[in-house]
């Protein structure tokens, strides 16, 4: 069954990489030329959105995540409390000491501040294309829970449902990653699904940080995920998946 479940989760993911083309898988043109931030964005987002996460991908951008799911509890109440409302995408860019809501407007931000302008934006990022409106079809939902819950195959349900969540409420987990990689994204559903906040590294084809990831890590392969505070690093999304559910059961 666990296999079935991974399986289909990975099927799906390929489903709404392939609806929306290229967008978040390599970064711009010129990419080295642009200015880069010198503390990290910080985003406030659900993983059914990815507009915003795309244009970080982009624009080989870093942002701390904190996963807003529509029956998210942990950052609703954060989020309302800095910007007046429990709406997504929300960025914080300390640099600048900007807040905003609405995708198109961070979009235009970020592609003004960090990238070529925003008279370039490419056609395909933000809503209004026919693969826009069926990537934010949720894959993941249209079976029902109790097949597709990742749940490792080496935890029982009742061993999960009597253990104690965990929530993470500063950065202490690093993923590298980037956007539309069907791989990375199951990871990030799991994340958003638990709420658990993180520092994504976006390391999209063409990335500078390409080089600087093989020289620490020995390849290239995404997703990577770092949890400072358990000391853990791994790679291959079955296994990261298994460790959050191990580790941060919900």
């Amino acid at each position: 069954m666990a296999h079935l479940r991974r399986t289909y989760n990975i099927a799906t993911s390929m489903v709404a990489s392939a609806w929306r083309g290229s967008s978040g898988i390599s970064v711009l043109s010129g990419i080295a030329g642009f200015k880069r931030p010198a503390q990290t964005l910080v985003l406030y987002s659900k993983e059914t959105c990815p507009y915003s996460r795309e244009t970080l991908s982009m624009l080989d951008l870093d942002a701390r995540i904190r996963p807003c799911p529509s029956d998210g509890k942990q950052y609703r109440s954060e989020l309302k409390r800095i910007g007046g409302k429990e709406q997504v995408p929300f960025l914080i860019d300390p640099n600048t000491d900007t807040k905003m809501y609405e995708t198109k407007d961070i979009i235009n931000y970020l592609f003004s501040q960090y990238g070529p302008g925003a008279d370039v934006i490419p056609s395909s990022v933000g809503p209004g294309s026919l693969s826009t409106y069926l990537s934010i079809i949720p894959w993941h939902h249209l079976i029902p829970a109790s097949f597709r819950r990742q749940t490792p195959s080496t935890i029982t349900s009742s061993e999960t449902s009597e253990s104690t969540p965990t929530a993470i409420v500063d950065d202490g987990m690093i993923l590298w990653s980037y956007e539309n990689c069907p791989y990375c994204r199951v990871v990030r559903e799991v994340l958003d699904e638990k709420e658990l906040a993180y520092q994504v590294k976006n390391i999209a084809r063409g990335s500078p940080k390409r080089d600087a990831f093989i020289a620490t890590y020995g390849r290239m392969q995404v997703p990577l995920l770092i949890d400072e505070r358990k000391g853990r690093m791994i790679f291959e999304s079955s296994d990261i998946i298994d460790y959050l559910h191990e580790t941060y059961p919900k």
